[in-house]
């Protein structure tokens, strides 16, 4: 009897398995296939623009620089360290940290990086 279990159990392993390979293979293919698609729609913006006489690149550059990381912890790039010292921002901190503190109690970490 326990031989049938053994076996029943290696053959629904085998099922499962299998069926977990075919289902990545069936999304790893689909997540190619967008990237394609994607790579032909930027090909067409960027020919469209190049026959209007601008380039992606240029466009792009004029967005400006981001004074904060998008990243987590929220950090300052260079220039919103340049703007923060101009705004002694600092200095309001610590006028800010003990009402923050008191915020911040009893809170997840993701809460805390909201407040």
């Amino acid at each position: 009897m326990s031989e049938w279990i053994t076996f029943i159990g290696l053959v629904a392993l085998t099922i499962t398995v299998t069926t977990a390979i075919a289902k990545f293979s069936r999304w790893s293919g689909q997540v190619d296939a967008d990237r394609d698609t994607f790579k032909a729609f930027m090909k067409e913006v960027r020919e469209d623009l190049k026959n209007l006489g601008q380039d992606v690149d240029r466009i792009l550059g004029k967005l400006g620089v981001e004074p904060i990381k998008s990243s987590s912890p929220t950090q300052l790039t260079p220039l919103g360290e340049e703007v923060a010292k101009d705004l002694r921002a600092h200095e309001w901190a610590k006028g800010a940290v003990p009402l923050l503190m008191e915020q911040s109690v009893d809170k997840a970490e993701w809460e805390i990086d909201q407040i």
